[in-house]
């Protein structure tokens, strides 16, 4: 049995953060100390020999957003740490075999992976009647998961499944990125934007600049930290103003 668990994560629209407040309840019910770390705070940070690491993150393009891989290529030499992976998506992911394999290269003992469908939070044009469905399904999924992984039954699956050039491209290039940007432009509703600076602070990539109206500019990771956490919501993607959003949470 584990005796201390670090999370490190990163939530856009929310769906990480609530699979991470589950799993923190199970580690506490089996008297098990936690430590959670947002990703975007934390770079090289230092880990405990005898902790079991997690890794909590959203996909995004097949990989996962650049500044989160760049924080596990920042993960410190380890000596057989045991690591688990959950990602959260509305897709088809293709992380699991490269980020194994970057984190065997540092020294840590991969567990256990977990890939779980979760809601669309940005850009819908209805409401899927499966989308309220996907919470609860995934917060009784990582809590099954969590269970399973305290009790050493879980493995660390290899399958790729979604594109691997796709995945290769996000995590090594800047082509899919400079893509999405030319079709995804954000725009601001000046009529409704109360100048808050809640996007320009929630960004993790400081990627919103305030110049009277907040400002996207040309580093934009589609984390969806800004559209879903406007409480006007004044900002919105260019064809898409009225899209039905779930609220964020951060």
């Amino acid at each position: 049995m584990f005796k201390n668990v670090e999370l490190f994560y990163f939530s856009g629209t929310g769906n990480t953060l609530l699979l991470v407040e589950e799993m923190k309840e199970v580690f506490k019910e089996n008297e098990i100390k936690v430590s959670v770390k947002k990703i975007e705070d934390t770079y090289s940070p230092k880990i405990n020999k005898d902790s079991l690491v997690g890794l909590l993150f959203p996909i995004n393009t097949n990989a996962t957003m650049p500044f989160i891989w760049k924080f596990f290529k920042s993960l410190p030499e380890a000596n057989a740490n045991p690591i688990f992976m959950v990602n959260t998506h509305n897709g088809t992911p293709a992380i699991s075999r490269p980020l194994f394999k970057l984190l065997k290269g540092k020294g840590y003992n991969p567990v256990a992976s977990c890939e779980i469908l979760m809601p669309n939070n940005i850009q819908f044009d209805s409401m899927k009647p499966d989308e309220n469905n996907r919470v609860t399904l995934g917060k009784r999924k990582i809590r099954e998961f969590t269970i399973n992984l305290l009790e050493g039954s879980t493995v660390w699956d290899l399958n790729m499944k979604g594109s691997r050039l796709v995945s290769w491209l996000a995590r090594n290039t800047p082509l899919p990125w400079i893509t999405s940007r030319l079709f995804c432009k954000f725009k601001v509703d000046k009529e409704v934007c109360q100048q808050c600076k809640v996007c320009v602070n929630n960004c993790p990539i400081t990627n919103i600049k305030m110049d009277y109206f907040p400002q996207h500019l040309n580093k934009c990771q589609f984390c969806g930290r800004c559209i879903t956490n406007c409480t006007e919501r004044a900002i919105y993607i260019k064809g898409k103003k009225d899209s039905v959003t779930i609220k964020g949470v951060v």
